[in-house]
Formats: structure tokens, C-alpha cells, sequence
């Protein structure tokens, strides 16, 4: 029996302005499956705000439907171990919580209905947070928003960066080491913007992903992957319709799998990684993607389940 019903997948972005009304890259697109003969499976968004309110809505309606849904974005889903005690833990048992609690209180999304982020102000908050003196551990900004704290560039910042509380931060995840080792080019959280960045989609992104996790609807029936269902089959102690938040990264998806033939490469890779994801359930080979990642000890086992998190289908060995 398949783990899923339904796949949608979410490429993000960080983009500062409303994207063009034409479908373009660097805009958000949600891709689902499966979908019906001859429909276009990858919806083009213009703002965040209107897709997360796409996803939430949707996720409703599948949910009332008795629908089993996987969910995911593109983006990391925390930070390295130790960054929720450097801003002020608030969750001890799962730090993962302080992150989202905390980027969901200060994002404002009131501005962003146009796209107007403050990542960059929350970038120096963390980062003063993290040390009352000198950048770091975020970088990458633009001039207008240099301080003391948040710079340009990633001269100056070495890893692991030592937080005033003596926590030592990674440059990247487990999960993202893992993937570097098999040649897998993904970037840090903390490098804000640049070619190939997430730092800027992730903040913004976990601050959205906070709100449609709480949505009153989808609370009782949401779990995120790993945090709160552990390495293993996902959504299990949920016995009707669900819905398992699990973070993606469409590269990962093998070259043989990549049939899409949307214009747009953004939406070529939703589209692709819904289809596979189905394909996958179908087989029977999803659910291998869920469990405990092999090469990993258990205090990493802890880490990544009480803070980091883990990308869906990367490797595990971190070396």
C-alpha cells in the first residue's frame, strides 16, 4: 500500500518584488500529482504570500477529501545544531520549535503581501544574538543593510563560529554534508543570497511553513519529517487523511526520472520531483527514503531529530 494519496512540491524563492505576471524563474511554483490526463500539473505564484495561501488551501481541501499528503519545499527546514540556543531556546526538548516559533514572530508578513521581506533584519538579530560583537555566522547583504553584525561578504567568518554562549556552529547540516559528499552542491543556510543560495528562502520560508503547520484545520492531522515523526514510515500514529512536511531539494532526483518538459526549469523540477515522489510510492520505494539514514551514530541520530532536520532522499554518509 502506497505511504501517500497526494504530492506537492514547492520551489520557493526570496525574491524582494511581486514576480513578473508572465511565468518566469525565480517566482514560486507548486507542482502536484497525481493529476489529471491532460492538466497541467505546476501552478506559477506570484508572491509568497499568495502561494502559501495556495498550499494552505489546497491542503485543506485535500484533507477533507481523506486525503494522505507529502508536502515540501525547497529550502533547509532549520539551522545547525546549536543556533536555538544561541537566540534564546524557548523549546528545550525541540529546538526545532525556537526556530520556527522565532522566525514566525519576526517575519512580517504584512509587508510581504508585496514581497517586501525583512530576512535581512532578522539575519543581524540572529546573528546579534549569536555573538554581541562582530558578523556571523549569516552573511550576504546588501549595502543598505550592512551593520556590525551582518556584512556583505564571508570574509572575516570562520567555522565553526563560536557563539557568545559557547556554542560552536556549523557552516552546514548533517544532512547537507552528507550531500556534499556525493558531490551534491548545496548551499549553507547561513549564506543569505549569491548564486545557488537558500538562506534568504529558508527564513522566509519557515516563517510561512510555521503558519500553514498551526492552521487550525491542518494541525490535528500535520507532522513535520523528521522533527516529529522520527526516522520511519512517515505520518504513522495518524490513522485517516494526514499531512508529512518533508524538506526537498529536486537535484536529488535522478537525471533517468527528469521528464518534464515545462519551459521554466523552476517548474521542471517540481514537476519532476512530484512525479517521482509518486512513481517512488507506488513501487514501494518511498518509504525507504523516510528512514534512518545510514553512517550516522546516534548522537547525530538526535541532532538531526531534535534540531537540523533532514533533506528527503539525501545520502548518509557525513564522513
Amino acid at each position: 500500500m502506497a505511504l501517500f494519496d497526494s504530492y506537492m512540491f514547492v520551489d520557493w524563492t526570496a525574491r524582494s518584488t511581486p514576480s513578473p505576471t508572465r511565468e518566469s524563474a525565480d517566482s514560486v511554483w507548486v507542482a502536484e500529482a497525481p493529476c489529471k490526463p491532460g492538466e497541467r500539473s505546476v501552478m506559477y505564484l506570484r508572491t509568497r504570500a499568495v502561494a502559501a495561501d495556495h498550499v494552505s488551501a489546497r491542503l485543506r481541501s485535500l484533507v477533507r477529501d481523506g486525503r494522505r499528503v507529502l508536502v515540501g519545499f525547497d529550502f533547509p527546514y532549520s539551522f545547525p545544531a546549536g543556533t536555538a540556543w544561541a537566540i534564546g531556546n524557548s523549546f528545550p526538548n525541540s529546538p526545532w520549535c525556537t526556530i520556527w516559533r522565532s522566525l514566525d514572530e519576526h517575519f512580517d508578513f504584512v509587508a510581504d503581501r508585496a514581497n517586501r521581506h525583512n530576512v535581512q533584519q532578522i539575519a543581524t538579530w540572529i546573528n546579534s544574538r549569536c555573538r554581541r560583537t562582530g558578523p556571523g555566522p549569516a552573511w550576504f547583504c546588501s549595502k543598505r543593510y550592512e551593520n556590525a553584525w551582518l556584512k556583505p561578504t564571508k570574509a572575516g567568518i570562520k567555522f565553526p563560529f563560536t557563539t557568545d554562549h559557547g556554542m560552536n556552529l556549523e557552516e552546514f547540516r548533517i544532512t547537507e554534508r552528507a550531500a556534499r559528499r556525493e558531490n551534491k552542491n548545496v548551499r549553507s543556510i547561513w549564506q543569505l543570497g549569491g548564486r545557488g543560495s537558500v538562506g534568504s528562502q529558508a527564513i522566509a520560508g519557515i516563517a510561512y511553513l510555521s503558519k500553514i503547520r498551526s492552521d487550525p484545520v491542518l494541525a490535528p492531522v500535520s507532522r513535520v519529517w523528521p522533527f516529529e515523526t522520527g526516522f520511519g514510515i512517515a505520518g504513522s500514529d495518524i490513522p485517516g487523511p494526514s499531512v508529512i512536511h518533508a524538506e526537498i531539494w529536486p537535484s536529488l532526483v535522478p537525471v533517468a526520472h527528469r521528464k518534464c518538459e515545462d519551459p521554466i526549469p523552476d517548474a521542471r523540477q517540481v514537476c519532476d520531483m512530484a512525479s517521482w515522489g509518486s512513481i517512488l510510492d507506488q513501487n514501494g520505494a518511498l518509504e525507504a527514503l523516510f528512514s534512518r539514514p545510514a553512517g550516522l551514530n546516534d548522537r547525530q541520530v538526535e541532532q538531526c531529530l531534535q534540531e537540523e532536520g533532514w533533506i528527503l532522499g539525501a545520502g548518509g554518509t557525513v564522513g
